[in-house]
C-alpha cells in the first residue's frame, strides 16, 4: 500500500516562504538574522535546539552542564514554524521539501514511552514506511543539515563499539558509560585486569574535538576520580589516536608541538601515524608506525620498529575522526557534489545542479539554482573549498541572511542584487588541553598556556547564543 503524503497547511501570506533544514551553526544564524517581516520562516529539523558545539565536550564529564550548551528553537526564534521531523527529498520543479516526522505513527494512542525514529548516528537509513509524511513548499530554500561522524568503512566502526560526540545525545552517553566504567571497577568482584580494561580510555582522532575532550578527561580524573575513587586513579590510562604524524594538524606547528608536550605532562598516550582496521567490543585491531617520542621519551630516544598490526583493550573508545555526507544528502538527484558527496555550491553559496541534456562531465553542465542554497558541514564551495567548522557554517548563514534580505528589497524595486561572493574570515582557531592549558591560533598571533585558557573560556562565553546559558 502506498504511504499517503499530506501537505502541510499553512495561512496564506503575502510574504515568501523561506524554508530552512537544520538547526545548527548555519541554518540557526540564518534563521535568526533573516528579515522576519519580508519572510515567513519554517525550519524542520530532528532535533529541536541550537547545539554549543565547541562546549559540548566539556558536558562529557560535568564541566558544563548539559543545558548550558543548548538554545531552545521555539524560545529563541520565536516567529518561525517548526517541525521535529527529517527531510527526506527535495522536489525542484514543484518547490517541496518532502519529510518525515521522528515520532511513531500511533502517538495519539500509544500511551507507552515514545521512542523516537531519530537516531543521531544513523540518520542515513532507509527510512520506515509507516511514519508519519507531510510536504512542505518553498520560494527560497536553505540546506543545512550538517554532516555524520565519518568511520571511513572501517568494520566494527558503528555505535555498538564506540562513542561518537557531535550530538547532545552522544555527549549524555559519553558521561553515563565514564560512570559506568568506575563504578563497576570499584566493585569487590572486578579482578585486576578487568579494571585496567574498564579504565582505559581511548581517543580515536587528534583534532580539536579528540584532543580537546582528551583535556576534559583528564581534568575529570585528576579532581572527581582522585576524590571519589581514589583507590581506582592509579588503574585509569588515557590513549589518543591519531593517523597522522601529529595532533591539531591544522594548528600552526609550534602550538601543535605545545598541545603534544601538554598531553604528555598529563599522562596520555599519544599514538601517531597509527590507524584503526578494525573494532570489536572492548577491543580496537591497529595497523601503526611509532609511538609519538615525546610520550616515549623526554629527549626523543630513539622508537624501536613496532610490528604491523596489534589491538588495544579498552573501557570506552570515543571516535572524532572528521565528517562524512548523510544520506539525505548523498541521494539529492542532479545536484553537483564533490568526492565526499557533500554540496557544492558556488560563491553566492547557490546549489549547483546538472543542466538537462547533459552528461555532467565538464563545468558548463552545470548552472546555479536563483532559489536553493547549502551552508555548513553538508557543503562546499566549488573554487575555496573550507574545513567543516563552526566558525565557517556561522559566517555562512549571516551572509545567506543577508543574500535573501536584500535580494527581497532588489526585486520589489525592480532592481539587480549587488552583493559581493561570500568571503569567510579566519577568526583563528582555539583548543583546550586540560589543567587551565590551551592553544590559540589566530591569524598573525599565537598563544599558548594560561592565557590561552583564559582566551578560550572567554571567547567560548560569550558567544554563547543567550545571557542565561553565559
Amino acid at each position: 500500500m502506498a504511504t499517503a503524503v499530506r501537505r502541510l497547511s499553512t495561512v496564506a501570506t503575502r510574504k515568501k516562504r523561506l524554508v530552512i533544514l537544520g538547526t545548527g551553526w548555519g541554518g540557526y544564524r540564518a534563521a535568526l538574522n533573516v528579515d522576519k517581516s519580508k519572510y515567513d520562516v519554517t525550519i524542520l529539523s530532528p532535533r529541536n535546539h541550537f547545539l554549543f558545539t565547541p562546549l559540548l565536550a566539556s558536558t562529557t564529564t560535568g564541566t558544563l552542564e548539559f543545558r548550558t550548551v543548548t538554545e531552545s528553537i521555539r524560545k529563541t526564534i520565536p516567529h518561525a514554524s517548526f517541525y521535529l521531523a527529517e527531510a527526506e527529498s527535495i522536489d525542484l520543479k514543484k518547490k517541496r521539501v518532502y519529510s518525515r516526522s521522528v515520532f511513531p505513527p500511533d502517538l495519539d494512542t500509544n500511551q507507552t514511552p515514545v521512542q523516537f525514529k531519530y537516531n543521531p548516528n544513523d540518520l542515513d537509513k532507509s527510512t520506515d514506511k509507516t511514519n508519519d509524511r507531510f510536504w512542505v513548499s518553498y520560494d527560497e530554500l536553505l540546506v543545512s543539515v550538517g554532516a555524520l561522524n565519518n568511520t571511513f568503512n572501517i568494520p566494527g566502526a558503528d555505535p555498538t563499539n564506540v562513542f561518537f560526540l557531535k550530538e547532545l545525545a552522544h555527549a549524555r552517553k559519553i558521561r553515563q558509560r565514564i560512570l559506568h566504567c568506575f563504578e563497576r571497577a570499584a566493585e569487590p568482584g572486578t579482578t585486576e585486569i578487568m579494571k585496567e580494561t574498564l579504565l582505559h580510555f581511548v581517543v580515536v582522532g587528534g583534532g580539536p574535538t579528540g584532543v580537546e575532550f582528551s583535556g576534559e578527561l583528564y581534568d575529570f580524573i585528576r579532581g572527581d576520580v582522585q576524590r571519589a575513587f581514589p583507590q581506582l586513579y592509579g588503574y585509569v590510562k588515557v590513549t589518543l589516536i591519531e593517523g597522522a604524524e601529529t595532533v591539531l594538524s591544522t594548528f600552526d606547528k609550534k602550538l601543535g608541538g605545545y598541545a603534544v608536550t601538554q598531553l604528555h605532562k598529563h599522562g596520555v598516550r599519544l599514538m601517531t601515524d597509527t590507524r584503526v582496521v578494525g573494532v570489536e567490543p572492548g577491543l580496537l585491531k591497529l595497523e601503526f608506525g611509532k609511538i609519538h617520542p615525546h610520550l616515549v621519551s623526554p629527549k626523543g630516544a630513539e622508537i624501536p620498529d613496532k610490528p604491523e598490526a596489534d589491538t588495544l583493550k579498552f573501557g570506552m573508545c570515543v571516535w572524532s575522526t572528521g565528517i562524512a555526507a548523510r544520506g539525505f544528502v548523498k541521494e539529492l538527484q542532479g545536484w553537483q557534489k564533490d568526492r565526499g558527496g557533500r554540496i557544492v555550491v558556488d560563491e553566492f553559496l547557490r546549489v549547483r545542479v546538472q543542466k538537462e541534456g547533459t552528461d555532467g562531465k565538464g563545468e558548463e553542465d552545470w548552472e546555479s539554482l536563483s532559489d536553493v542554497y547549502a551552508i555548513g558541514d553538508c557543503a562546499t564551495l566549488i573554487s575555496n573549498p573550507l574545513a567543516a567548522t563552526a566558525q565557517v557554517a556561522n559566517q555562512q548563514g549571516k551572509y545567506v541572511a543577508k543574500y535573501l534580505n536584500q535580494k527581497i528589497v532588489a526585486e520589489s524595486e525592480g532592481k539587480e542584487l549587488s552583493l559581493q561572493p561570500f568571503k569567510f574570515m579566519n577568526k583563528g582557531a582555539l583548543a583546550y588541553l586540560g589543567g587551565y592549558s590551551a592553544v590559540s591560533d589566530f591569524p598573525g598571533v599565537k598563544v599558548w598556556g594560561l592565557l590561552s585558557w583564559v582566551l578560550w573560556r572567554s571567547a567560548y562565553l560569550s558567544n554563547l547564543m543567550s545571557w542565561s546559558n553565559r
